[in-house]
């Protein structure tokens, strides 16, 4: 925090050396790059920050909380520094490279914004995941990666002609002090969260992802933006439902046969759970649109049949890839069982995309969105069903 703080203030002093910089690093931005560049500097978006955080340290309740509490710290300290150079020097330290040597100047990617770059948000959370990272991961490999990604991060908006060398120095102090912060006051509160808090946390950071899906950013309309931030949603989606379930699944032992299960091995099912889950996923989001979009049909209706057809599609893979050590039923039967029970796992899906679609216009406007909330809503049940129910008779095969 030291040298950044000293960095701010010699490029807050220095004009040129502050001018030189930005023109030098604006250099790289070349129309070839520009694809590159949108896809880098999009990686500091605060939420998709966010669900980078999370993908990473979900495994501890801990770790996510100072993720969530610095997320609020980041927002807040540069929001202030934002209206605080606003307020005391509109000219020096609040207008843009943009807004001071004009949009022919420079080389630009992205939208163009001429004031309210002091400090810069993008680079506080990139800063901030990278710091929380290093403080909480032990792995050096893990955080040399980490660092490097945020160094090239905070750098890139410069490269973009969006924010100063100042700016940029600003924003990554800010990140690692709110960082600092975060940590040392979970570390704190949290020491060792009880079952509640837990569940509260991976709730919480379940709606996050799920917010990320409809994630709104400056780069939306630039290739690979949108994929990467549907990727990360997704596994840190499936991260924090898997340690939704371990959370229970710990808490509450269903039985002795239970009790005696490994956990690598319920990892590992859960893992490929997850896997053919995203598949049916997009067999399951492909249908409805098809049916919806292109067909015309009520999209309670469409929700209907399109759940059905990944229900079958997932049977199939659980079968054959994720359960696949299990003793053979007869396809019709398990089928049938596994249909049932997707029968009541389809009443907290369709009753959840229902409710919000009809009592929400957002929602009603963004079916996909309301869609992903009752696919969450019903993967917990039909885990633990598809796992002790179903696919049953892995257990007494394995401990034979």
């Amino acid at each position: 925090m030291g040298v950044l703080f000293a960095l701010v203030v010699v490029l807050l002093w220095s004009y040129d050396l502050n001018l030189w910089l930005f023109h030098w690093l604006n250099s790289f931005a070349t129309p070839d790059k520009v694809l590159l560049w949108s896809n880098v500097t999009n990686l500091g978006d605060g939420l998709l920050a966010a669900g980078i955080g999370i993908a990473v340290l979900s495994r501890l309740p801990r770790n996510l909380a100072a993720v969530f509490l610095n997320i609020v710290l980041v927002g807040l300290l540069v929001q202030l520094g934002k209206h605080a150079a606003n307020l005391f020097s509109p000219d020096a330290l609040n207008l843009g490279p943009i807004g001071d040597l004009g949009l022919d100047a420079i080389n630009r990617i992205g939208s163009s914004h001429e004031k309210f770059g002091f400090p810069s948000g993008h680079s506080a959370a990139a800063a901030a995941l990278a710091t929380i990272v290093c403080l909480k991961v032990p792995s050096r490999s893990m955080r040399t990666l980490v660092i490097l990604a945020a160094a090239l991060i905070v750098l890139s908006r410069v490269v973009i002609g969006l924010h100063w060398p100042s700016d940029i120095a600003a924003g990554a102090l800010l990140g690692v002090l709110a960082s600092v912060t975060s940590v040392w006051l979970v570390d704190r509160v949290f020491a060792a969260p009880d079952y509640h808090a837990r569940i509260g946390i991976y709730l919480f950071a379940i709606v996050v992802c799920l917010t990320l899906y409809q994630n709104e950013t400056d780069f939306d309309g630039y290739p690979g933006v949108d994929p990467v931030e549907y990727l990360v949603a997704t596994i840190a989606l499936l991260l924090c439902v898997f340690r939704l379930v371990e959370t229970t699944y710990r808490r509450f032992r269903l039985s002795t046969k239970i009790k005696d299960l490994s956990r690598n091995e319920l990892v590992v099912s859960f893992v490929k759970f997850g896997v053919v889950g995203a598949s049916g996923f997009i067999v399951d989001v492909s249908f409805f649109t098809l049916l919806h979009s292109y067909f015309g049909l009520a999209a309670e209706f469409a929700r209907g049949i399109a759940y059905w057809v990944a229900a079958t599609w997932n049977w199939f893979l659980n079968r054959s890839f994720t359960f696949a050590a299990a003793e053979k039923e007869a396809r019709a039967g398990q089928w049938t069982k596994y249909l049932l029970m997707c029968l009541v796992s389809f009443f907290p899906n369709w009753g959840t995309f229902t409710i919000l679609t009809n009592g929400s216009d957002f929602f009603a406007r963004n079916t996909q969105l309301a869609l992903v909330a009752g696919v969450a809503a019903g993967m917990i049940f039909n885990f633990l069903g598809a796992r002790f129910i179903i696919f049953r008779h892995q257990l007494s095969k394995e401990q034979a």
